[in-house]
């Protein structure tokens, strides 16, 4: 943890620009992150840090713990490289249509105290609610940085350093939906792409969350709602890709676990 002063300090100031931004929604309330330091334990075998997320309903700058909507931990690695959070505000638009936060999580694995753009593991949409008191939308990004491709019939999982470690859908339990969304192609109309997400924990697909295409150039492809679907404890998750024919090619450019309100 020898990082985390220095990094401590720039998160501090990362924040202060999130909650001094000025009113978003039509009531003013910001979405707030508070990173704290996670000790060695059940949670992070090497300590690391935990992320909680949510609305400052009270607008006094600060995230209480009855204002706290989601918490995610980002663990170290286990030969001492330390984990490195930057955080950013996300105007109304494409990526939360009523602004929001995003959030990027990885390992300092060059050790020079910034997260860069080949150290990003994965990527975090928290979105304000339209009233401006409610958190609307987290989207975790399971495929980042490069694209997935495969021409496996059986299924070919994403490479580990893209999977969604130590979720737990409990700790989403105020939104109602779960879906995933896939930007996907084939090299061929006769050989389908398809997605799914994959419990890496129990060996299992998750039923419900399959996303399939025809198409020659890249679409994206929304599911139904799986939440009931996903398990209630703690799994590991990833993006698995397949192709309907020996002779196909399928591509996943983008992946999302959408968490949503509707």
């Amino acid at each position: 943890m020898r990082m985390l002063n220095k990094m401590n300090y720039l998160i501090f100031a990362a924040l202060l620009m999130v909650s001094c931004k000025g009113d978003v929604g039509p009531m003013g309330i910001n979405s707030l992150v508070s990173i704290t330091s996670e000790p060695s334990g059940s949670n992070c075998a090497a300590g690391g840090l935990r992320i909680d997320v949510g609305p400052d309903a009270n607008r006094n700058g600060s995230l209480d713990l009855s204002e706290i909507k989601s918490t995610q931990f980002v663990c170290n690695g286990v030969n001492g490289a330390n984990s490195l959070v930057n955080t950013t505000t996300v105007s109304p638009g494409a990526d939360c249509i009523y602004g929001g936060i995003k959030i990027d999580v990885g390992v300092d694995k060059n050790e020079n105290g910034s997260l860069e753009s080949a150290e990003v593991q994965s990527t975090r949409f928290i979105c304000n609610g339209k009233d401006g008191l409610s958190i609307d939308q987290i989207r975790f990004q399971l495929i980042s940085l490069t694209g997935l491709g495969s021409s496996s019939t059986t299924g070919e999982l994403a490479p580990e350093w893209m999977y969604l470690r130590n979720f737990s859908k409990k700790d989403y339990s105020l939104l109602t939906s779960a879906t995933l969304s896939a930007y996907i192609d084939t090299n061929s109309a006769t050989a389908s792409c398809t997605v799914d997400l994959f419990n890496i924990t129990d060996n299992v697909v998750i039923v419900g969350s399959e996303v399939s295409t025809n198409s020659t150039t890249k679409v994206w492809v929304d599911s139904g709602n799986f939440l009931d679907n996903l398990p209630d404890k703690t799994i590991d998750l990833a993006i698995r890709l397949r192709t309907s024919s020996s002779s196909g090619f399928s591509e996943c450019i983008q992946a999302y676990l959408v968490f949503s309100k509707n």
